[in-house]
């Protein structure tokens, strides 16, 4: 017995023949079969239509996510640098403060020096 492309019995195995008067000698183009190769392709268009409109939502919506997360980032990364940013303006003026008053220090030794040198001198 022979099989239809899906795997079902063809009962009128015999290629060039049909039970059916007239269909004999078109044994390739009975209107049943053309009728039912005509759904499959409709609903095969239609399959394929409704899984691009699915695609672009899924498109759509990916895209939507993408956004609001690069919206996220940026302000997680505009905090960060606005934090470090602090950060360093602290430790700068720290670096400042110190090195001002190790300066400071320096001018106080180096006057001190001074006068023990006059003073040894004079002496």
């Amino acid at each position: 017995m022979r099989t239809s492309l899906w795997g079902h019995a063809r009962p009128h195995a015999p290629p060039h023949t049909h039970p059916v008067v007239g269909y004999s000698q078109f044994p390739r183009f009975f209107p049943s079969r053309q009728f039912s190769m005509g759904c499959i392709i409709n609903q095969l268009d239609a399959d394929l239509k409704v899984t691009k409109l699915v695609h672009e939502q899924e498109v759509r919506e990916l895209k939507l996510v993408y956004e609001e997360e690069a919206r996220e980032l940026r302000r997680v990364h505009e905090e960060a640098v606005g934090e470090l940013n602090r950060v360093h303006a602290e430790v700068v003026g720290e670096l400042k403060r110190v090195h001002a008053e190790e300066v400071c220090m320096l001018k106080e030794e180096v006057a001190e020096l001074q006068r023990e040198l006059e003073s040894g001198t004079r002496g």
